[in-house]
């Protein structure tokens, strides 16, 4: 799947497809009705297994965001809902694991790494910027805040490559597949 948006006078570039090696059927409908709708995509985040989210708003901001979510959870929906105003960015692991992070350093999660967690909370204590978070499969996570980066459960040429991040050239996304590679 392919979203681009270079200016923001352009039209949304968008490639997909679903069915076998595409995403699913459920995912594509709401992904197109989004666009179909005219709004910007302005997040997609899929999970290890089926769960996957999506959300996207108008150029103009004259209607509120809008998004859909599939095999995520109850807890998830009804917290995602009161926090839709805020800046907020969605990860989601496997066994039943996510996280959504609303504001600067407020967040909702479950099943996360202890580790993690305790991270979360730290910077949570302490008014920090928790800037993003991805999770994958195994448990594994990188997280960029405003302490720095971490990350764990990563294949080991991946956590070199993590480790190697300098000021000049600072490391804006990771992604990792059910089968480790990146």
């Amino acid at each position: 799947m392919l979203c681009n948006r270079n200016d923001g006078k352009q039209d949304q570039i968008l490639d997909f497809e679903y069915g076998r090696g595409g995403i699913t059927y459920e995912f594509y409908t709401k992904f197109n009705y989004l666009w179909r709708q005219g709004r910007i995509i302005t997040g997609v985040v899929c999970g290890c297994d089926t769960q996957w989210y999506v959300d996207g708003k108008y150029t103009d901001g004259s209607v509120p965001p809008r998004y859909y979510c599939s095999n995520i959870g109850q807890p998830f929906d009804s917290y995602f809902e009161k926090n839709l105003e805020r800046r907020t960015s969605v990860a989601i692991g496997d066994d039943d694991c996510w996280l959504i992070i609303s504001g600067e350093y407020n967040y909702k999660s479950n099943n996360l790494n202890p580790h993690l967690e305790k991270r979360l909370k730290d910077m949570n204590r302490r008014k920090r910027i928790i800037h993003f978070v991805r999770l994958f499969p195994l448990g594994g996570y990188f997280i960029s805040d405003a302490d720095g980066t971490l990350c764990s459960n990563l294949t080991d040429d991946l956590t070199m490559e993590v480790k190697r991040e300098c000021p000049e050239d600072p490391i804006t996304d990771v992604v990792v597949a059910r089968d480790q590679s990146w």
